[in-house]
């Protein structure tokens, strides 16, 4: 192995002189994973000033070679209150001249030793068929969970069949119950009793297919799901949400949102979709996300519209579909008992 250095922990940690070699390999690590255009450089630099939000940790790692290189970083994040309390999520990363050098081990050997005690469980993402695909490989063969990346070129879609489509699935949601609002900014508080709304997004969350994953429920509370937002806006999200009333109760019952960051205009990342189960069969996913497609077509400079869902996603993949997604690529996710690991590392 090469002579390398790893400095660990929190940002005070990372020795300032290495900061923008590290948003540098951050910029790097994007473009690879997703194959586009990533965000601009300050992006990074705003996003290592955020503070995680309540009830969430983070651990970061470089890895220095002997000419004061960063060839590798990684990051480790953790919940410290709601749930999923012995579960931490990792991402690792290094350069392609540095692979297969025992790099990336050593970045996650230490990483993981720092973890609190607590924490018996780890687990990552990876484009398949990747390098970082086959490292994980090396913990555990098969894959708990598969997410299937979809994209849109939004210069393929017609701009006055859009606006057909968006119109007469709005007035068929209509002829059924239920309406359509737009909320901007992330401010449902406005439109909504806000407590309910959240509900429907906890609802929502936790419909969604996990697969072989271990995932408990989440808890997501009015304080949470606003922090969650705050901090996505302070890294230059912008949020724009579709939610579906029902009219005889005036209570949400289902939404999509997207996202554009100011740092990377040219994409539009699909946040959330779900239709709680007593409304679906409406066909109020489709209108939603058709208004969301006629958004992004009208009123932003985006290219291209990335979204995702479970494999095992068929409802949403057919929605996709009509919506004009084709699949890019997609990222199984692998969880390890921390000890195997660590065993393994060792």
């Amino acid at each position: 192995m090469p002579s390398i250095q790893i400095y660990i922990g929190q940002n005070e940690d990372i020795p300032e002189k290495f900061h923008e070699q590290f948003f540098a390999l951050r910029q790097l690590c994007d473009e690879e994973w997703n194959g586009f255009l990533p965000p601009s450089l300050d992006y990074y630099r705003n996003f290592w000033i955020i503070p995680r939000e309540k009830g969430s940790a983070k651990m970061k790692a470089i890895a220095v070679n002997e000419k004061n290189l960063v060839v590798g970083f990684g990051y480790i994040i953790w919940n410290t209150m709601y749930e999923n309390l012995d579960k931490s999520w990792f991402r690792l990363y290094v350069t392609p001249k540095e692979r297969r050098k025992g790099v990336g081990s050593r970045i996650l050997k230490e990483m993981i030793r720092a973890l609190p005690n607590e924490i018996k469980k780890v687990g990552a993402d990876a484009p398949k068929h990747s390098p970082g695909e086959h490292f994980l490989q090396k913990f555990k063969e098969k894959h708990s969970y598969e997410e299937i990346i979809i994209i849109v070129d939004l210069e393929e879609a017609v701009l006055k069949d859009v606006e057909q489509e968006a119109k007469k699935q709005r007035e068929l949601a209509l002829s059924k119950g239920y309406r359509i609002v737009r909320v901007d900014d992330g401010d449902y508080k406005f439109h909504f009793d806000e407590e309910e709304f959240v509900k429907i997004v906890e609802q929502v969350w936790n419909d969604m297919p996990r697969e072989n994953l271990t995932e408990e429920d989440m808890n997501i509370t009015v304080e949470r799901h606003q922090a969650i937002i705050e901090r996505n806006k302070k890294a230059g999200q912008e949020y724009i949400s579709f939610v579906a009333v029902h009219d005889d109760t005036e209570k949400p019952v289902g939404y999509s949102t997207f996202t554009i960051n100011k740092y990377q205009p040219s994409i539009a990342w699909q946040d959330d979709t779900g239709i709680v189960p007593e409304h679906r069969g409406n066909g109020l996913g489709l209108a939603v996300k058709y208004q969301s497609l006629l958004t992004l077509l009208k009123e932003t400079k985006a290219r291209y519209w990335r979204t995702s869902s479970a494999q095992s996603n068929k409802y949403m993949h057919r929605i996709n579909e009509i919506l004009g997604h084709k699949i890019w690529q997609s990222e199984p996710v692998y969880e390890f008992e921390r000890r195997i690991v660590e065993d393994l590392l060792s």
